[in-house]
C-alpha cells in the first residue's frame, strides 16, 4: 500500500488523528486512532514507500514505547 492508497484507506475507515514524528523531514511512522472509539490507536511504519502496521495499543503512548519509536527516529532524551 503506498501513502496515497494509506491515506485514502484512513478517511475511508474514519481514521482522524494523526501523529507525525519526522526525522531530516521524512515521514517515517504514523498513529491513528478512530473518530467514532479512542479505545485503541494504530501504529503504522513507512517501509520502502509502503505503510506497515506494527500494532495497537491502548494510548499512542503506550505505542511509543512498546515499538521504541524514540530510538528509531534518533530522539535523544
Amino acid at each position: 500500500m503506498n501513502i496515497s492508497e494509506f491515506r485514502d484507506f484512513l478517511l475511508h475507515e474514519g481514521y482522524v488523528e494523526c501523529r507525525l514524528p519526522k526525522q531530516r523531514n521524512e515521514l517515517m511512522f504514523i498513529i491513528t486512532s478512530k473518530e467514532s472509539s479512542r479505545d485503541y490507536y494504530f501504529l503504522y511504519e513507512l517501509v520502502d514507500g509502503s505503510f506497515k502496521k506494527l500494532g495497537r495499543a491502548r494510548s499512542p503512548k503506550e505505542l511509543e514505547e512498546k515499538y521504541d519509536v524514540d530510538k528509531r527516529i534518533g530522539v535523544v532524551r
